[in-house]
């Protein structure tokens, strides 16, 4: 605004003389006052939406995630640590102990409306956010060890209210639901296998089954190196989730 109030000074002097170009430069003196207010309001009520959108969706997350752990009739210390350790991650450890101030309440409620609190996260979400949330519920119905059929049940419902696309639903589902052993033997390592073991068995198996690799091989060849190619993929995902690397 600076060059604008010049212009608008000289343009005042100009045309009115020296009491032209006070009046030029008090008039945007003041048109400026009147914006940077307009832009520190604006700026306050978006940062005050921000924070409140991010507060609404932790609690509704928070609601989710006791939701699920009291769908087998108790929810287990070890869910319960593992809510509030990826809480620590996301939010930080002050936000996470405020949160879980109003956890407790929350787990107590009798009745939490899934369609509800889903419908409260798609407010503030987009697609890519929504599978996220289903990856991390998946994390929390596996802490405990096993993934029981009532907590799938109530897996799939989340992600239906979220809108979560079925084969993205499926393919999670795999990485936490498939058989460790299966992907020990896929990639051809044992369980003791360090994660650079398992990363260099990858690649050799990418390698030797990756259908560009066949070139004038029949089709029948080609269709079972896809196939093995996909199972290689999916178990090093696999391990990926289970190992942290």
């Amino acid at each position: 605004m600076t060059l604008v109030k010049i212009i608008c000074t000289v343009l005042g002097i100009m045309f009115g003389g020296p009491v032209g170009g006070l009046i030029g430069f008090l008039v945007i003196t003041v048109i400026e006052s009147i914006y940077q207010e307009d832009t520190r309001q604006y700026q306050k009520e978006v940062k005050f939406k921000t924070e409140t959108a991010q507060k609404e969706l932790q609690i509704n997350l928070l609601a989710l995630s006791a939701i699920l752990i009291k769908v087998d009739g108790k929810a287990s210390q070890v869910e319960i640590d593992y809510i509030r350790s990826n809480f620590i991650k996301l939010f930080g450890k002050d936000k996470a102990n405020e949160n879980f101030k109003e956890f407790n309440t929350i787990v107590k409620q009798q009745q939490l409306s899934t369609q509800q609190v889903c419908y409260n996260i798609a407010r503030y979400s987009n697609p890519r956010l929504r599978l996220q949330l289903i990856q991390y519920l998946f994390g929390v119905a596996k802490s405990d060890g096993k993934i029981s059929d009532k907590e799938l049940q109530e897996l799939r419902k989340i992600a239906g209210y979220l809108r979560v696309n079925y084969e993205d639903f499926e393919f999670t589902k795999s990485l936490y639901i498939g058989s460790k052993v299966d992907a020990y033997d896929i990639l051809e390592v044992s369980q003791n296998a360090s994660n650079r073991e398992i990363k260099k068995a990858y690649r050799a198996m990418v390698k030797k089954y990756h259908p560009d690799k066949l070139g004038l091989a029949s089709k029948e060849k080609i269709q079972k190196a896809e196939e093995k190619f996909r199972q290689v993929q999916k178990a090093y995902e696999q391990l990926q989730y289970e190992r942290g690397f």
